[in-house]
């Protein structure tokens, strides 16, 4: 995750700097910044030229996507041209990194025809979550449209040069519980010897209508793991995608700019993708509904992962179990033995949806977006 830590007199920001202002500033220019969009062909059998006002955690989701094939295919310390004007470390090669990140950028562009367009998700949204268009998304329903969209890409036979999509997979989890034995069958293709990269999304409530001052201290925790490719989440109704913080503070990216779809031709400016100023957000204002990312990129990563989530010294966000969660299910739902603990909770990965088991209510939480 992008942090920085770096005193700019807050009272509440005295933590040793990471890295210099320069290179903070440099690594945060150097991400896809995606947006509302406004002026492409109608979705089918709509009016809906602009996803402005309901499509922002889609938004959200594609930067995420975004960042984690950035440094999937690029390296983590790859920097866009332009982005550390006062920073002679990265010497990168001017012409060939403009037409990476175009390239990137490109697999994102508003059309059908893009593997990780706003259309592909919306589409996959409608036909896997009973979705309509325009309807609102919250953090697990993306997740999930992430992983079915990185699914189709790699069943395509297509280039998606310079993004590498063959050695790349997705991995959910919607209850706050993840499992290692479905994380490698993922990541090895069911054994293989061959380890996929594989970002890891786990969606999580931290809080009833507000977050839960106790999980701060975790959330610092997982952003400042080399491991963490940020949160999706943001504020109520209002998405945003968290990459790093400050003191009490989230660092984070903002899609609530509407801006006309770009023509994506040869050499196009990709300005418009690119955020310049970071802003900052109170820990206190999170909605507690979202869903943190890693990226595993060796089997020592996953290690990495389970050290974080069962630090002692920190409140536990979510629980990593050995096995397979159909090994689990098969154990908890046995007739001799269904029995749950008084505060247990489900979480419906279509619907975004906590089920109290105590009260079987039918009520829903509200969601982001």
């Amino acid at each position: 995750a992008v942090v920085s830590t770096q005193s700019t007199g807050d009272a509440d920001s005295t933590e040793t700097p990471i890295g210099s202002f320069q290179d903070f500033i440099s690594d945060f220019r150097s991400r896809v910044w995606v947006t509302y969009r406004r002026g492409f062909a109608c979705l089918p059998g709509t009016s809906f030229s602009s996803d402005t006002g309901w499509g922002c955690m889609l938004r959200t989701g594609q930067m995420l996507l975004a960042t984690v094939l950035q440094i999937h295919s690029f390296g983590r310390e790859w920097r866009r041209p332009g982005s550390h004007k006062e920073i002679t470390k990265y010497q990168n090669n001017h012409v060939l990194d403009e037409s990476r990140f175009r390239g990137l950028i490109k697999l994102f562009g508003d059309s059908i025809i893009e593997p990780f367009s706003l259309q592909q998700m919306l589409k996959i949204g409608k036909e896997h979550l009973n979705k309509d268009y325009g309807e609102w998304y919250g953090p697990s329903s993306v997740s999930y449209v992430i992983r079915v969209c990185v699914e189709y890409a790699r069943q395509r036979e297509r280039s998606y040069s310079p993004v590498r999509i063959d050695n790349f997979t997705v991995y959910t989890a919607t209850d706050c519980m993840v499992f290692k034995g479905d994380i490698i069958k993922t990541a090895t293709n069911n054994g293989t010897t061959v380890w996929n990269k594989t970002l890891v999304l786990i969606s999580v409530r931290m809080g009833g209508d507000e977050l839960n001052t106790a999980y701060q201290e975790p959330i610092q925790s997982y952003l400042s793991s080399s491991i963490c490719i940020g949160i999706i989440g943001g504020r109520k109704r209002h998405s945003l995608y968290f990459t790093g913080f400050q003191g009490s503070k989230l660092i984070h990216y903002d899609p609530h700019r509407c801006q006309p779809v770009l023509k994506m031709e040869k050499n196009f400016k990709y300005e418009s993708y690119v955020c310049s100023t970071p802003r900052k957000m109170a820990f206190s204002k999170m909605d507690p509904s979202c869903t943190f990312a890693f990226y595993l990129s060796c089997k020592e990563d996953l290690t990495e992962l389970c050290k974080l989530s069962n630090r002692p010294d920190v409140t536990k966000v979510f629980e990593i179990l050995d096995g397979t969660k159909e090994e689990y299910m098969a154990t908890v739902f046995s007739p001799s033995i269904m029995v749950f603990d008084h505060n247990e909770s489900m979480v419906d990965e279509h619907n975004d949806s906590v089920v109290d088991i105590n009260s079987l209510d039918g009520s829903d939480f509200e969601y982001l977006d």
